[in-house]
């Protein structure tokens, strides 16, 4: 149910669209033809726009599929043809706004909402991320993949039914939704699930032309992309539909078909090792990639059979190295945040034991010995040498410092998993003597400082 129609069997059950329609921008103009030969076929050889565009028929698939909602977020510098790439999208179903089919991120919490509502089981695209201020873009991430609203009551304290959707989201911005989020006053930590709801993807091909690898007889990029933008305002607002009558028409087999193309790519994708992150995030690349596959085979996209995949496993390996594959997200975090704790406040650590010597273990007398760096009023723990490697030793309130933001029993076994910390048999901590107590410390090997940890 579309606000400009039906798609469906004639003579079924009648319809009505009871919705506010005149902040939605579904509409038609123009012809599939057109669209086809101006917009899609310039996606052939041109790994983006192909994702961005089949990205654009995934939404009607995601409950068939059983996929989550979600979507990707592309970044990239101004005039690189990241907003061509939210356009191009957009027109599969619609256009004749100030962004074509799409919104801007400028909006309130509610607004949000309403508009995802509006864009149930289709594309919603929402165009500069800077717009909405970065204390709000995580949890925004979070309600719009989420797929229900905020919970409310009514007058009499009932509890209002919920709106709810599913959509798939493409989003533009100069920087991450990672980046965004720390940009913010209180400089919050982004959580690997706001990360993985909202894919960041590079809007840049790697050939010094933005975002597009082949320019198919224009004489530059910038002539490629006002052409595509051009195109979107003739034409708009066909494929969409006649995707969905297709897939209508012959749904057993389409689920079919487009489950087959989304198992072969994960099994394509897939690596040693990979996480479970990495994994759900294949299956985002993947669902896009079927529902691109699908277009192609019902002639609504003119790229051949293949390349929609190809596009999309091509831009799941270049995330997955920024991202990283291998290990979960907060791990990686959590040990930067360590390394840069020792790296900015050494004078936090108070020298313990005989700093010159390569001796120093608990066993001795722990003398204070006083060096050149200026002390920290505020400490984080102590620093000695044990077998000739320096440790950095938190004491508890300097370990949850540092930690903040994670568990810090679970940031204690991160570390020991990867061979940086120093501890008693059958726990985490060890007991250092200082002054002749004994006190139990979270010891971290400087050879920390010097570790590659994917940054």
């Amino acid at each position: 149910m579309l606000p400009n129609g039906v798609i469906g069997p004639a003579g079924g059950e009648p319809v009505r669209f009871t919705g506010e329609a005149a902040g939605l921008h579904y509409g038609q103009k123009g012809s599939l033809q057109a669209w086809k030969e101006n917009i899609a076929a310039k996606a052939e050889k041109n790994a983006l726009l192909t994702f961005a565009l089949s990205l654009a028929f995934l939404g009607p698939l995601l409950r068939l599929l059983d996929v989550e909602g979600g979507g990707v977020h592309f970044r990239g510098p101004s005039s690189c043809g990241k907003t061509t790439l939210a356009v191009a999208a957009g027109s599969v179903w619609g256009g004749g706004g100030p962004l074509g089919f799409g919104q801007t991120w400028r909006a309130t919490a509610n607004a949000l909402e309403m508009i995802a509502w509006g864009h149930n089981d289709s594309l919603l695209v929402f165009d500069e991320l800077a717009l909405v201020a970065p204390d709000a873009a995580g949890m925004a991430a979070y309600s719009l993949a989420s797929g229900q609203a905020k919970g409310r009551s009514r007058t009499d304290g009932s509890l209002r039914q919920r709106a709810e959707w599913r959509v798939i989201l493409l989003s533009t911005g100069e920087i991450s939704l990672a980046d965004h989020i720390r940009s913010g006053l209180r400089g919050e930590r982004p959580m690997a699930g706001q990360e993985l709801r909202l894919l960041d993807v590079s809007a840049d091909a790697g050939r010094q032309m933005g975002i597009w690898e082949e320019l198919h007889g224009a004489a530059g990029p910038a002539e490629l992309s006002d052409a595509i933008r051009q195109a979107c305002d003739r034409d708009y607002g066909h494929a969409g539909p006649a995707f969905v009558k297709r897939l209508v028409a012959s749904k057993s087999g389409a689920i079919a078909d487009a489950k087959m193309w989304l198992t072969q790519f994960l099994i394509d994708a897939r690596e040693l090792g990979d996480s479970g992150q990495a994994q759900r995030a294949a299956m985002r690349f993947g669902a896009i990639a079927a529902a691109g596959e699908l277009a192609a085979e019902y002639g609504t996209v003119s790229w051949p059979k293949g390349w929609a995949s190809e596009a999309a496993s091509k831009l799941y390996r270049l995330w997955g190295a920024a991202f990283g594959r291998g290990s979960l997200r907060e791990e990686g975090q959590v040990m930067r945040q360590i390394r840069a704790a020792i790296e900015s406040r050494r004078s936090a650590f108070e020298p313990i034991g005989n700093q010159a010597t390569t001796e120093g273990d608990e066993e001795q007398p722990a003398v204070c010995v006083p060096d050149r760096e200026a002390r920290s009023h505020v400490t984080l723990g102590f620093r000695k040498v044990h077998n000739s490697e320096i440790l950095y030793c938190f004491h508890s309130a300097g370990w949850a410092e540092v930690t903040r933001g994670f568990d810090p029993g679970e940031v204690a076994r991160i570390v020991d998993r990867l061979g940086f910390l120093v501890h008693d048999d059958g726990r985490r901590q060890k007991s250092v003597k200082i002054r002749g107590e004994s006190h139990k410390l979270y010891c971290v090997k400087a050879s920390l400082l010097e570790a590659d940890l994917g940054d």
